[in-house]
């Protein structure tokens, strides 16, 4: 009689099902009071992350990146235009003045994309320069018209176009040669040491990753002191000049 009411439990116990994960066997669950196997998770796919290493190189970088205005500059130009010098004092008014060659030099660096900060180097020369004395004048022979200045240049270049502007506050100095050979024979003289100021603009086409050749003008004004006298009268000058120009940088 016992084995009976034992085994009439047990079927009864089998029929009202789990009542929790422990009473199914393996790895199933309970649910709902019937053992049934879990079905796998439904959980958003994950998306790779990259490391900091790989964020940088997704990114461009500037400082590789070619056809920027960025470190060591140097800027050659030559080229041609018009120079000319007057001054009045009680004896009358001079006026020398002439077509000239034009030789320029700068050398510095950038201090952000595009902006420059050189030292500018640059001379004219005009040969057999008209000179007028009250009115009166011509072009003698063996005269030689000079100016050279030297000072800091400001650049700054618009890109993508590649077009800069620049300025220069200087130091110059007009020269005269009349008679004799270029360098030996004749008479010099010079003006004290004066300010001059340069404006110039430009455009530029790359050659290169680092080099890139154009076209410049530029506008000169400048004032210096004659050396005659004690109380010299001052020479104002003023030149032009368009010409060629290679920059690296």
């Amino acid at each position: 009689m016992l084995p009976l009411i034992i085994a009439s439990g047990l079927a009864l116990a089998q029929n009202d099902g789990c009542s929790k994960d422990a009473d199914c066997k393996g790895d199933r669950i309970c649910e709902n009071r019937v053992c049934v196997s879990p079905q796998p998770s439904r959980s958003e796919p994950v998306l790779p992350v990259p490391t900091p290493a790989q964020a940088t190189l997704v990114q461009p970088h500037e400082a590789s990146s070619p056809h920027r205005h960025r470190g060591l500059f140097l800027r050659p130009d030559i080229g041609f235009g018009y120079l000319t010098a007057s001054m009045s004092d009680l004896g009358g008014d001079y006026t020398m003045s002439g077509a000239a060659a034009y030789l320029g030099f700068a050398i510095g660096g950038s201090v952000a994309d595009g902006v420059i900060l050189a030292g500018h180097l640059w001379g004219m020369g005009a040969t057999s320069p008209n000179i007028t004395a009250n009115g009166q004048g011509g072009a003698p022979g063996e005269t030689r018209l000079g100016f050279a200045a030297i000072g800091p240049e400001f650049d700054y270049y618009f890109m993508p176009a590649n077009l800069f502007l620049g300025a220069t506050l200087a130091l110059s100095r007009f020269t005269l040669r009349t008679g004799g050979r270029l360098t030996s024979g004749g008479t010099d003289y010079s003006t004290q040491v004066g300010l001059a100021g340069q404006f110039g603009v430009g455009k530029e086409w790359w050659v290169s990753d680092s080099w890139g050749l154009g076209l410049k003008g530029e506008v000169t004004i400048t004032a210096n002191k004659d050396n005659s006298s004690s109380n010299p009268p001052t020479w104002m000058g003023f030149a032009f000049a368009v010409g060629f120009s290679a920059t690296y940088n």
